[in-house]
Formats: C-alpha cells, structure tokens, sequence
C-alpha cells in the first residue's frame, strides 16, 4: 500500500518538459566521466534521466523578445551540487514489485 502511496506522488509530479523556440534554447550542461560515471555508457543521442540537485549562484535581468513583443524575465547560473541517475524503466512504467525494489535500492 505504501508502495502505491510513493508512486502516486511521482504521477502527481511529472517531468516539465522545457519550452524550445524562438527564444529560448535547451538547458545545456557539461560532465566529464569523473564526474557524472554513468556518462562512459551513454551513447550519443540517448536520452537518460537524472534528478539533480543544483545550487543558483547569480541571477539576472534579461530582455525577452518573442513575436515582436519585448518582456522583462531573468537569467540564472546554477552549479550542479549532487545527481542521482534513475533506472532506464520509467518509474511510471514499473509494476508495484519493480517499483518496490527500486525503492529499497534508492532509499536503502
């Protein structure tokens, strides 16, 4: 039960997907294998998940322009100050017992 319980939280709090277009660009960020080791695996192209913590060190005024219309909005530089990289099964695709399991291996 509390299984279900943990899982429902995750369903309530999905992935935001990040806005690309006119304007705005993909979040990029930089590891070396020291840093992130899982990354020596990764191929190319895959997508992989990781839950980051990250510690904001500046922020900044910046102009957004889009379809002619000018607003103001911000600009942050963040350092990526712990990771945890997530199984390659979505949690939302796991049954209670395999969700179960790679509960006890997280939280262990």
């Amino acid at each position: 039960m509390a299984i279900k319980k943990i899982k429902k939280l995750f369903m309530e709090h999905k992935l935001k997907t990040i806005p690309v277009g006119v304007g705005n660009w993909p979040i990029k960020f930089n590891a070396s294998s020291e840093q992130i080791k899982e990354t020596k695996d990764w191929d190319v192209g895959g997508k992989y998940r990781l839950i980051i913590e990250v510690e904001q060190k500046s922020l900044s005024k910046n102009i957004i322009v889009r379809a002619g219309r000018v607003s103001n909005g911000f600009a942050s530089e963040f350092e990526i100050t712990k990771y945890k990289y997530l199984p390659e099964k979505d949690i939302m695709d796991m049954d209670d017992k395999e969700f179960g399991a790679y509960q006890n291996k997280v939280l262990g």
